[in-house]
C-alpha cells in the first residue's frame, strides 16, 4: 500500500473519530440528555413519589350522613389506590380526579345532595358533605313503595315513616333507582307552597295530596273535604282567593258538610 494510501486512510479515521467524539461534547446534546433526566424524575415525582402521596382523608358531614360516612371512606381509599405493574401505592396529590370521585360520591350516595372536595398541599384530601333534606313523603297509588323526596323533586330514599307531608302521585311508576327526578322541580315547588299554606296560613291539618305530576292537585283535608287546583305557574292568588274564602264563607262550623272546593277556575266553587 503506498505512503499516500496510509496518510489518506489515517486522515479518514481520525476525521471520524473526531465526529464522534465531537457528539458528546456538543452542548446542545448535553442538554436535552438532561432535559429527558430532569422531565422523567419530575414526571415519577409528581405521579409515583410517596413524597407527595395522600395518605389522609377528611370527611365532614351533617350527623344524618354519619351511617354512610365510612363507605365514603372507603370508596376514597380505593380511587387512591394506584396500581402500576406489580406495585400498588397511593395516589399523589396530582394525580387524584376530584372531578371524576364528585360525581361518583353524588350518583351512588342519594342521600348526599352535594359534596365539595378540596386537595390540601398535598398530603391529604377533604370532603365536604351536604345532604338531602326531605320535604314530604312520595307515593305511588296502587303501589307499597313510598320515598323521601327533597325540594327538588329528588326521590332519595324508601320510606314507612309518613309523619311528612304525604303526596301521591298517580297513573306513574316508581323509580327503578335512586335518587331519580320523580317530578320537575317547578311543580314540587308549588306543591310545597300549597301544603305549607295549609299548615302555617290555614290552620288546616292534610290527610293527602293527590296529583298526576303534571297540572293536577287535590289537597284531602282531615275535616273530610277537599280543594282542587291547578299547579299553574303562580298560585300566590288563588290562594288568596281561598284563604278570604275559608275566613269570610266557610268558618268551620259550616265545613261540616263540605264536600269540595274547587279553586281551577277564575271564581271559586264548592258544595
Amino acid at each position: 500500500m503506498s505512503q499516500y494510501r496510509v496518510k489518506k486512510r489515517a486522515a479518514r479515521l481520525k476525521t471520524k473519530y473526531k465526529k464522534k467524539k465531537s457528539l458528546w461534547k456538543n452542548q446542545g446534546f448535553r442538554l436535552i440528555i438532561w432535559g429527558i433526566i430532569l422531565a422523567c424524575s419530575l414526571a415519577y415525582l409528581l405521579l409515583f413519589s410517596p413524597l407527595l402521596a395522600i395518605n389522609q382523608i377528611k370527611i365532614i358531614s351533617p350527623a344524618a350522613l354519619a351511617d354512610i360516612t365510612p363507605t365514603i371512606e372507603n370508596l376514597v381509599n380505593q380511587k387512591l389506590e394506584n396500581h402500576w405493574a406489580f406495585l400498588s401505592i397511593k395516589k399523589t396529590f396530582f394525580l387524584l380526579n376530584t372531578t371524576n370521585l364528585k360525581k361518583e360520591i353524588e350518583t351512588t350516595m342519594p342521600q348526599v345532595e352535594g359534596v365539595i372536595i378540596k386537595k390540601e398541599f398535598y398530603h391529604t384530601v377533604t370532603l365536604q358533605l351536604k345532604e338531602r333534606v326531605p320535604r314530604a313523603v312520595w307515593c305511588y297509588a296502587g303501589n307499597d313503595a313510598c320515598y323521601l323526596i327533597d325540594k327538588a323533586g329528588m326521590a332519595f330514599q324508601t320510606t314507612f315513616e309518613k309523619t311528612l307531608p304525604l303526596i301521591t302521585v298517580e297513573n306513574s311508576a316508581a323509580p327503578t333507582a335512586l335518587p331519580s327526578q320523580v317530578i320537575e322541580p317547578s311543580k314540587i315547588t308549588l306543591i310545597l307552597q300549597v301544603i305549607s299554606f295549609f299548615q302555617e296560613k290555614l290552620a288546616i291539618a292534610l290527610q293527602n295530596c293527590l296529583t298526576d305530576g303534571q297540572d293536577k292537585l287535590t289537597m284531602k283535608t282531615q275535616e273530610g273535604w277537599e280543594v282542587y287546583f291547578n299547579l299553574t305557574s303562580d298560585l300566590e292568588p288563588v290562594l288568596t282567593n281561598l284563604s278570604l274564602l275559608i275566613e269570610k264563607t266557610l268558618p268551620p262550623e259550616k265545613r261540616k258538610n263540605l264536600q269540595y272546593i274547587d279553586m281551577r277556575f277564575s271564581r271559586a266553587f264548592y258544595k
